[in-house]
């Protein structure tokens, strides 16, 4: 489940997602603390975390990303220079590997990349099960023209 703030930056809640903790870490990061920071501390008081995937990137470019013990397998993570790649149920590590090399090696627009990263992490099997989800969104304070 995405969630996102201009200015501020953006939250991924996955696996056994608790909606609250998405705006509790975009309400932190808006207080001046980094994505790691914010996450660190939604997590601390979160007693399902180890159920839980959250991954944050602030408009400073600061990304971090958690994966529960308890998350289903294949469950992981990649954190890079202004991302990150996660993912629950996959094939294997491959997959979210796959989206972050895509990640560091696209240019273009961002929608695009963001595409391309879910193609690739497919790579031929992208989940164990049939039930696939994807979400992004967008946040911008200037007005963007309509497609």
């Amino acid at each position: 489940m995405p969630h996102g703030e201009a200015g501020v930056g953006a939250v991924a809640t996955q696996c056994y997602a608790n909606p609250r903790l998405g705006k509790a870490v975009l309400a932190l990061i808006r207080q001046v603390l980094t994505a790691r920071e914010a996450v660190e501390k939604a997590l601390a008081q979160d007693p399902g975390k180890e159920q839980r995937q959250k991954g944050a990137v602030d408009t400073r470019g600061n990304a971090c990303s958690f994966t529960g013990g308890e998350c289903p397998e294949h469950a992981g993570h990649v954190v890079g220079s202004g991302f990150i790649a996660s993912g629950n149920i996959l094939a294997g590590p491959q997959v979210v590997k796959a989206m972050a090399r895509t990640f560091e090696t696209q240019r273009g627009s961002w929608w695009i990349s963001y595409l391309r990263r879910w193609r690739r992490g497919k790579g031929g099997r992208r989940q164990k099960r049939q039930a696939v989800c994807g979400g992004a969104r967008v946040e911008t304070k200037r007005r963007l023209p309509r497609a």
